[in-house]
Protein backbone atom coordinates (compact mmCIF):
# COMPACT_ATOMS: atom_id res chain seq x y z
CA UNK A 1 0.00 0.00 0.00
CA UNK A 2 1.23 3.31 -0.79
CA UNK A 3 2.06 5.47 2.01
CA UNK A 4 -0.75 8.33 1.22
CA UNK A 5 -2.85 5.92 0.61
CA UNK A 6 -1.78 4.05 4.07
CA UNK A 7 -2.52 7.66 5.73
CA UNK A 8 -5.95 7.98 3.64
CA UNK A 9 -7.00 4.24 5.49
CA UNK A 10 -5.54 4.96 9.18
CA UNK A 11 -7.93 7.75 8.85
CA UNK A 12 -10.93 5.24 7.46
CA UNK A 13 -10.13 2.99 10.78
CA UNK A 14 -9.81 5.64 13.11
CA UNK A 15 -13.63 6.70 11.73
CA UNK A 16 -14.36 3.50 12.18
CA UNK A 17 -13.96 2.96 15.90
CA UNK A 18 -15.45 6.40 16.45
CA UNK A 19 -18.45 5.55 14.19
CA UNK A 20 -18.55 2.01 16.65
CA UNK A 21 -18.52 4.27 19.95
CA UNK A 22 -21.28 6.80 18.90
CA UNK A 23 -23.58 3.78 17.65
CA UNK A 24 -23.67 2.09 21.68
CA UNK A 25 -24.10 5.59 23.08
CA UNK A 26 -27.25 7.03 24.61
CA UNK A 27 -29.12 10.34 24.86
CA UNK A 28 -27.59 10.50 28.43
CA UNK A 29 -24.36 10.73 26.80
CA UNK A 30 -24.87 13.80 24.70
CA UNK A 31 -21.67 15.75 25.97
CA UNK A 32 -19.66 12.35 24.82
CA UNK A 33 -21.42 12.27 21.73
CA UNK A 34 -20.68 15.96 21.03
CA UNK A 35 -17.21 15.37 21.73
CA UNK A 36 -16.79 12.11 19.44
CA UNK A 37 -18.80 13.56 16.79
CA UNK A 38 -17.16 16.95 16.58
CA UNK A 39 -13.61 15.67 16.68
CA UNK A 40 -14.78 12.73 13.81
CA UNK A 41 -15.97 15.71 12.00
CA UNK A 42 -12.54 18.07 12.14
CA UNK A 43 -10.35 15.22 11.35
CA UNK A 44 -12.93 14.15 8.36
CA UNK A 45 -13.04 17.88 7.16
CA UNK A 46 -9.23 18.07 7.10
CA UNK A 47 -9.05 14.49 5.39
CA UNK A 48 -11.46 15.53 2.67
CA UNK A 49 -10.10 18.84 2.36
CA UNK A 50 -6.38 16.77 1.92
CA UNK A 51 -7.81 14.59 -0.65
CA UNK A 52 -9.79 17.11 -2.62
CA UNK A 53 -6.57 19.30 -2.49
CA UNK A 54 -3.58 17.52 -3.10
CA UNK A 55 -4.70 13.95 -3.82
CA UNK A 56 -7.77 14.03 -6.34
CA UNK A 57 -6.13 16.71 -8.25
CA UNK A 58 -3.22 14.03 -9.29
CA UNK A 59 -5.59 11.19 -9.61
CA UNK A 60 -8.17 12.75 -11.98
CA UNK A 61 -5.20 13.16 -14.75
CA UNK A 62 -5.64 9.45 -14.94
CA UNK A 63 -8.48 8.50 -16.91
CA UNK A 64 -9.40 5.05 -14.93
CA UNK A 65 -9.76 7.25 -11.83
CA UNK A 66 -11.16 9.91 -12.87
CA UNK A 67 -15.20 9.19 -12.56
CA UNK A 68 -14.65 7.46 -9.35
CA UNK A 69 -12.55 10.65 -7.86
CA UNK A 70 -15.46 13.21 -8.90
CA UNK A 71 -17.57 10.37 -7.39
CA UNK A 72 -15.85 10.75 -4.21
CA UNK A 73 -15.97 14.43 -4.16
CA UNK A 74 -19.78 14.40 -4.35
CA UNK A 75 -19.86 11.65 -1.35
CA UNK A 76 -17.72 14.28 0.92
CA UNK A 77 -20.39 16.69 -0.01
CA UNK A 78 -22.95 15.06 1.30
CA UNK A 79 -21.27 13.40 4.52
CA UNK A 80 -21.05 17.44 5.14
CA UNK A 81 -24.60 18.00 4.71
CA UNK A 82 -25.01 15.00 7.00
CA UNK A 83 -22.79 16.47 9.93
CA UNK A 84 -24.36 19.51 10.04
CA UNK A 85 -27.64 18.20 10.06
CA UNK A 86 -26.32 16.16 13.52
CA UNK A 87 -24.89 18.88 14.44
CA UNK A 88 -27.92 21.15 14.37
CA UNK A 89 -30.18 18.27 15.75
CA UNK A 90 -28.93 18.16 19.01
CA UNK A 91 -26.45 15.42 20.96
CA UNK A 92 -29.42 14.37 23.41
CA UNK A 93 -31.77 13.71 20.79
CA UNK A 94 -33.44 10.61 21.04
CA UNK A 95 -33.08 9.88 17.31
CA UNK A 96 -30.12 10.83 16.76
CA UNK A 97 -28.48 7.49 16.67
CA UNK A 98 -30.72 6.27 13.91
CA UNK A 99 -29.36 9.68 11.40
CA UNK A 100 -26.31 9.01 11.98
CA UNK A 101 -26.68 6.11 10.21
CA UNK A 102 -26.95 7.34 7.00
CA UNK A 103 -23.81 9.38 7.08
CA UNK A 104 -21.81 6.18 8.47
CA UNK A 105 -23.56 3.82 5.35
CA UNK A 106 -22.56 6.86 2.72
CA UNK A 107 -18.54 6.90 4.71
CA UNK A 108 -18.58 2.96 3.98
CA UNK A 109 -19.40 3.13 0.38
CA UNK A 110 -16.76 6.05 0.43
CA UNK A 111 -14.37 4.30 1.87
CA UNK A 112 -14.77 1.07 0.09
CA UNK A 113 -14.00 2.76 -3.06
CA UNK A 114 -10.63 4.25 -1.84
CA UNK A 115 -9.86 1.13 -0.24
CA UNK A 116 -10.98 -0.89 -3.15
CA UNK A 117 -10.10 0.96 -6.44
CA UNK A 118 -7.43 4.37 -5.84
CA UNK A 119 -5.50 2.95 -3.00
CA UNK A 120 -4.54 -0.39 -4.39
CA UNK A 121 -3.66 0.76 -8.18
CA UNK A 122 -1.95 4.22 -7.65
CA UNK A 123 1.67 3.07 -7.84
CA UNK A 124 0.77 1.71 -11.38
CA UNK A 125 0.52 5.34 -11.70
CA UNK A 126 2.71 7.38 -9.79
CA UNK A 127 6.33 7.07 -8.56
CA UNK A 128 7.46 6.66 -4.92
CA UNK A 129 8.55 10.02 -4.76
CA UNK A 130 5.05 11.33 -6.06
CA UNK A 131 2.99 9.20 -3.60
CA UNK A 132 5.41 10.21 -0.93
CA UNK A 133 5.12 14.08 -1.99
CA UNK A 134 1.34 13.51 -1.80
CA UNK A 135 1.27 12.37 1.68
CA UNK A 136 3.21 15.00 2.70
CA UNK A 137 1.13 17.24 1.57
CA UNK A 138 -1.90 15.58 2.70
CA UNK A 139 -1.14 15.20 6.10
CA UNK A 140 -0.11 19.26 6.10
CA UNK A 141 -4.13 19.77 5.28
CA UNK A 142 -5.09 17.41 7.81
CA UNK A 143 -2.75 19.01 10.58
CA UNK A 144 -4.43 22.56 10.17
CA UNK A 145 -7.77 21.32 11.12
CA UNK A 146 -6.42 18.98 13.88
CA UNK A 147 -4.58 22.22 15.35
CA UNK A 148 -7.95 23.91 15.74
CA UNK A 149 -9.77 23.52 18.90
CA UNK A 150 -13.17 21.76 18.77
CA UNK A 151 -15.57 24.71 19.27
CA UNK A 152 -13.25 27.15 17.19
CA UNK A 153 -13.88 23.87 14.65
CA UNK A 154 -17.47 24.33 15.06
CA UNK A 155 -17.72 28.19 14.87
CA UNK A 156 -16.26 28.02 11.82
CA UNK A 157 -17.35 24.87 9.51
CA UNK A 158 -20.77 24.11 11.45
CA UNK A 159 -22.69 26.91 11.42
CA UNK A 160 -26.19 26.74 11.13
CA UNK A 161 -28.31 26.70 7.82
CA UNK A 162 -29.79 29.45 6.40
CA UNK A 163 -33.56 28.35 5.61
Amino acid sequence: MSNVGWRIKVGHDKYRVIFAKLFRSKEKDAAMREELFLTYVRDLYGHHDGEEREVFPAMIKVPEFRETCYELEMEHRAMKMLAVELSELGYDHKTWVYRLAPLYAIHNIHWDKEEKFLIPFSPEHFTNDQIEALGEKFDAVVARYNAMSLQDFKAEHLKPQQK
